[in-house]
């Protein structure tokens, strides 16, 4: 599919997620509401037959004319593709370890304090 098959409304969205800002970014700028924002982001999913943002991103890149515009591109390409990964990184620790115990010096805090000796307590009669 084609960038070109999407309307001019659709064309803007994708254009803004390709500049990696999230649906209510998307919302605020165009002055419209998160939930319309999410049913351009749907259409667009569907046109382009993509399964993330990512996709919509790649598709946007490969349609663009300009080169410079494309290695601006391909670098928020990259920061969601990291991001993607960095999520999926932490979720797959999460499930398998614990977090590290302490050591035993962080434990035990020794104060410097004088030990008593007999001669300091004098008791008079």
């Amino acid at each position: 599919m084609c960038i070109s098959n999407l309307s001019a409304r659709e064309k803007e969205v994708a254009h803004l997620i390709a500049k990696g800002k999230i649906k209510k970014e998307i919302a605020a700028e165009l002055f419209i509401s998160e939930g319309t924002a999410h049913t351009h982001y749907n259409r667009i999913r569907k046109k382009l037959n993509a399964r993330n943002i990512a996709d919509i991103t790649r598709e946007y890149i490969l349609d663009l004319d300009n080169p410079r515009l494309i290695l601006k591109m391909l670098f928020a390409l990259f920061l969601q593709f990291s991001a993607l990964w960095i999520d999926y990184e932490d979720m797959r620790r999460a499930g398998r370890s614990k977090p590290p115990k302490p050591s035993e010096k962080t434990l035990k805090l020794k104060t410097a304090r004088p030990k008593a000796r007999r001669n300091d307590y004098k008791f008079s009669a």
